[in-house]
């Protein structure tokens, strides 16, 4: 075997190993261009979901004020209120997950587990403060100001 051969023999072998890690890169590139756009999609998606307002509180047609907490980003939005005796809230979950608004230490408030789109509402006839979490995330807390 001459040199020439020789050489043109590594030649297309140190091409092909080079070939094969840029094969490597570029396929270890897609996924986690693929992972990126996955899970930026999913947060992407809910977080457009939470951003549909729903209005701070309305008037039924009694005069009563209800007042309205979502449930979005794994947190209450407003995370406290002030709301007057026998006004009500409705807590409304915008989150994938699902969610609750139970009492710290009474039974004032106990929703059931809530799915994203589901509410729950309570009219408060006690003043008082009314601290609350959810279940499956208790770092999620609230207070209702009942005066």
């Amino acid at each position: 075997m001459d040199f020439g051969v020789k050489f043109k023999y590594i030649y297309q072998l140190s091409n092909f190993k080079k070939m094969r890690v840029i094969k490597t890169n570029l396929i270890i590139i897609l996924v986690v261009i693929v992972l990126a756009v996955v899970t930026g999609g999913f947060f992407l998606i809910n977080s457009i979901v939470g951003e549909i307002e729903t209005p701070l509180e309305t008037h039924t047609a009694e005069g009563s004020l209800i007042h309205y907490v979502d449930i979005v980003g794994f947190a209450f939005s407003p995370e406290d209120i002030i709301i007057k005796q026998g006004e009500t809230i409705v807590w409304t979950n915008k989150d994938l997950a699902k969610h609750t608004a139970t009492s710290d230490s009474e039974d004032e408030i106990d929703s059931e587990l809530l799915a994203k789109g589901e509410s729950y509402s309570h009219t408060f006839d006690i003043i008082g403060e009314f601290s609350y979490h959810c279940v499956p995330h208790p770092y999620m807390i609230g207070k209702i100001i009942v005066e």
